[in-house]
């Protein structure tokens, strides 16, 4: 293999890992989640994004403050916004139950109350996802009427 073979390969790698990264962390650069994920998974994206953790520290059990704050959140944001029920959130975070996700909605309300700079993010990201276009697909979350 010649140096302008090496050469080529490695733009290509280049090319590739790039369009890896941007389909794996497509908030990261500002840009709206890709169309074919559920309205849940991509306020979590944005949730995550902003407190600067991944996605599975936030769906963890862990009860520390870093990933309980942006957990609950997502719930919140997910019920305010994506219009589905408790039990479906529940699900999508990691099968926990209804009442942990009215627990996290009446939390997050109770702290904007008194955190001036909590509110600032919790309505910053509220625009951002009011912003997105409505996307036409179903998500996997909602319930079936009867």
């Amino acid at each position: 293999m010649n140096e302008q073979e090496i050469e080529r390969r490695l733009v290509a790698l280049e090319k590739t890992v790039e369009k890896l990264r941007s389909s794996l962390f497509p908030l990261a650069n500002g840009d709206m989640p890709p169309p074919n994920i559920s309205r849940i998974t991509s306020i979590q994206w944005l949730c995550a994004n902003e407190y600067g953790i991944t996605i599975s520290d936030m769906l963890s059990r862990s009860r520390e403050e870093l990933y309980v704050v942006p957990r609950m959140l997502a719930m919140y944001l997910s019920r305010h916004h994506a219009g589905v029920s408790y039990t479906a959130i529940a699900r999508r975070f990691g099968k926990k139950c209804h009442g942990t996700v009215m627990h996290a909605i009446r939390s997050v309300s109770s702290k904007c109350e008194t955190d001036k700079k909590f509110r600032a993010i919790k309505d910053k990201l509220a625009v951002e996802i009011a912003s997105w276009e409505k996307d036409p697909i179903v998500d996997l979350e909602t319930e079936p009427k009867a």
